[in-house]
Parts: structure tokens; sequence; C-alpha cells
């Protein structure tokens, strides 16, 4: 388990830095015990609803479980059509159309996000600040990450995304000279270059190189199976957690 010092107050991180004079091992350990012990409580409850998510992904996939001890023998002989073996597609299509009608509402427009002008002046600044989020909902796929994200909504309840600064890059051509040293003849009998006065050929070639050159807000959707949040409070109460994160 890693502590991150950088957020916390100045005296604990000291404590809490290996490299300080004040640090304090058993503290960093009690801390490091009890985060692990926040994140496997998480992953057991996690792992509780598991097989809740399995049917739910069945049904939204028009999938049936096969019976134990299916092989590939026995697979091809199995009826389809029985009761334990069919899966009715009207509720993978339901679940398909709602999803489409509720991402076209929220994430079919220019921008999925904007800003409204507070005051009568604000508007200009609104709409300087509605053309960045335009922008950046361009460098994400924003459709089909929100379509995905609302289906995940609906079977799991839970849709969970993630958000971080990407980075972006263009090619540049950079300039790279070097010397290629003169050809230098053998001397037959001590077996070494024979000095030359030759001066060796300057050569120039140009390399891509990628170049930061700014940057957007990366949106990421995040599987149900891998979101692990407080298990000591209702997922309808997410945002009084104590800690949330995925695998």
């Amino acid at each position: 388990v890693k502590i991150s010092l950088g957020i916390m107050d100045k005296s604990l991180a000291l404590r809490l830095d290996q490299k300080s004079s004040h640090y304090n091992s058993e503290l960093y350990h009690r801390l490091a015990k009890l985060a692990c012990d926040y994140v496997q409580n998480g992953l057991q409850t996690l792992n509780y609803f598991l097989p809740d998510f399995d049917a739910a992904n069945d049904l939204a996939n028009a999938l049936a479980g096969l019976p134990a001890g299916t092989n590939s023998a026995t697979f091809d002989k199995l009826d389809r059509t029985a009761t334990r073996n069919y899966s009715h597609p009207c509720g993978a299509t339901q679940i398909d159309v709602l999803a489409t009608a509720i991402s076209q509402i929220l994430f079919g427009g220019e921008t999925n996000r904007r800003v409204e002008p507070r005051h009568g002046n604000d508007t200009v600044k609104a709409d300087a600040v509605n053309e960045l989020l335009a922008w950046n909902d361009q460098q994400n796929d924003s459709y089909i990450d929100g379509f995905l994200y609302i289906k995940d909504s609906i079977i799991f309840n839970r849709g969970v995304q993630y958000d971080y600064w990407q980075d972006t890059y263009e090619n540049e051509k950079v300039a790279v000279e070097y010397e290629i040293p003169p050809e230098q003849e053998i001397d037959p009998i001590t077996k070494k270059p024979i000095p030359t006065d030759e001066e060796p050929e300057k050569v120039t070639r140009w390399k891509t190189v990628k170049k930061k050159v700014g940057g957007f807000t990366k949106i990421t959707n995040i599987s149900p199976y891998d979101f692990i949040c407080d298990p000591t409070i209702p997922i309808s109460r997410f945002q009084e957690c104590r800690y949330a994160g995925h695998r």
C-alpha cells in the first residue's frame, strides 16, 4: 500500500516520509494496514454482489446459463428453446432502447456539459467556457462512452466514469548532426588503421520527436465489476463514502 504525502498536513507527511528524521514507522504501518483493510472490505462486498451482476448481464445480453457439466460434445446437443436454455431477447432490446433514449438526451448534443451565465454581463464568458467544454467533449468518445455508462447504470444500478488529465502531442522534425569518420587503410604489418588527414564528413538527419502541446480532460468508463467503495454505506449514499476506487 502506498500512502500519498502530497495533499496531507505537512507535519503528518514528515512523520510518514521514510527519508525524514521525523519518520514514525509504527504510524506508517498502522495507516497502511487501515487502508489495506478498507480495500479488502470493499472487495469482499463487491464480490458478494458479483453473482447478481452476472445474472443482470446475462439478461441484458440475451445470454442463458449452461447446465453444469456442459462440454463441447454436449453443447451442440442442447435444446436451445428449452426453458432453462433460452433467454428472451426482449429484455436486451428494451435495455438498449432505453439506454439510447437517455444517452440521446444527455450526450447527443454538441456538448455534454455546459454553463449558464449567472449575471447579464457573463454571456460572453459563458459562451467561451461552453466552446472549451464542447472541444473537450470532442477529444473523447463522448456519445459511445455515455451510452455504455447509461447501460451500466440501468443494468448494474451503478455507472462509473473516471476523469484525468491527458497530454496531447504533435510530431516535430528535429535536426540531428553527426559525423561520419573517413575510411582508413589497414597497415598490413600492424593490422591497425593508418592515420589520415581527411576531415570527418558532417551529416544532418531529421528525427521525428513528440512535443507536448497541451491536453484535455479524458473521461473513461470503469466497469462496475472493478468499482470498489466503502462497504459501510449503501451505494445510494455514495457521496458520503470514506473512499472509492477501482482496480
